[in-house]
């Protein structure tokens, strides 16, 4: 009924709606558009393709220097475990070392106590003999004597 009173004043008042609506329509096109081409997985721009094709050289290098870390990380756990394996056997051997080393020490204080003990003997023979009135010369010549045999 007010289109047929005010002719003009309909079309005016559809212009202002009219736009509004192309408008919405515009912008979700476009929001679509945009979206779309955002989430596609393509790159159209040269500088962010420049930098997804940078980041992927990244990758790659960063993935073959972890590769070669971790393959010089098992050889370096298997030259420790070889090291420690050596430490065990060279401990050992340093064990049985000291303790021939402190064997040998008492054999050589026991020894030195038999020095002592003998050159003690000799000494109270040597008096002995001098209280006897017999030289170390006669001591040397019955020695050097053949032994007579013995009447049984």
């Amino acid at each position: 009924m007010l289109a047929a009173a005010h002719p003009l004043a309909t079309a005016a008042s559809l212009v202002p709606i009219v736009s509004v609506a192309v408008t919405g329509l515009l912008s979700v096109a476009g929001a679509y558009v945009v979206n779309r081409r955002t989430k596609s997985g393509r790159i159209v721009n040269s500088e962010a393709s420049d930098l997804w094709s940078e980041g992927r050289a990244m990758r790659d290098f960063l993935a073959a220097e972890v590769e070669r870390l971790s393959a010089e990380l098992s050889q370096a756990r298997e030259e420790m475990t070889a090291i420690l394996k050596a430490i065990a056997v060279l401990r050992e051997q340093a064990t049985k070392l000291f303790d021939e080393v402190t064997e040998l020490r008492a054999q050589v204080a026991q020894a030195a106590l038999g020095e002592k003990e003998r050159e003690a003997t000799i000494k109270a023979l040597m008096d002995l003999l001098e209280k006897h009135g017999v030289s170390p010369a006669d001591m040397a010549a019955a020695l050097r004597r053949k032994p007579r045999a013995r009447k049984l």
